[in-house]
């Protein structure tokens, strides 16, 4: 068995795997917004009440500021830190890797100005797998992953695939999150 496939590790790319690596399921995501909306209502809500009531105790501030460093701290991980992901890694910014999934291991390739070099890795060296609607996810550790693009794959070896890296990883290393 051979399956070719690539992926280019670009700022479009690197996003995707910061949020879905941070927020982990598109539950999180899409109640993202509800949440901003929610704390946003809060605090003007807290804040006009005082304002008419002209009573400020501790307690209300202490709400207040928790409910402002909650927001931005939620606003800096969903956009902040995937720019300063993609720009700290200056070697992989920009590379494309090219992978070939073989029965017992898979081979990844790639080159940049920087660097140049490929490796065989087996499967049971992986943490876990992810697969998303784009990509599947092949954390070498519980930080890091290799990228591979979907699209890359023709569409009727993305089943094989995805049966080869469940096959090789156990049910328990697998996880399909769409």
């Amino acid at each position: 068995m051979e399956i070719k496939a690539s992926s280019k590790y670009d700022w479009q790319t690197i996003k995707a795997f910061q949020r879905f690596h941070n927020f982990k399921s598109n539950g999180f995501k899409k109640a993202l917004p509800i949440i901003y909306i929610v704390a946003v209502s809060v605090f003007l809500i807290s804040f006009i009440l005082s304002c008419v009531f002209d009573s400020v105790d501790s307690d209300l501030i202490t709400t207040l500021i928790l409910q402002i460093v909650c927001f931005l701290l939620l606003w800096l991980i969903y956009f902040v830190l995937p720019r300063v992901a993609f720009n700290k890694n200056k070697i992989a910014k920009n590379s494309e890797n090219h992978f070939v999934f073989r029965d017992e291991f898979f081979e990844i390739s790639g080159e940049t100005e920087s660097y140049h070099g490929s490796s065989e890795i087996k499967y049971d060296a992986l943490c876990k797998i992810c697969e998303t609607r784009e990509f599947f996810y092949l954390y070498i550790n519980p930080r890091q992953a290799y990228i591979v693009e979907k699209a890359t794959v023709s569409e009727d070896l993305i089943a094989d695939l995805r049966q080869h890296l469940l096959n090789k990883s156990g049910p328990k290393k697998y996880k399909i999150c769409f």
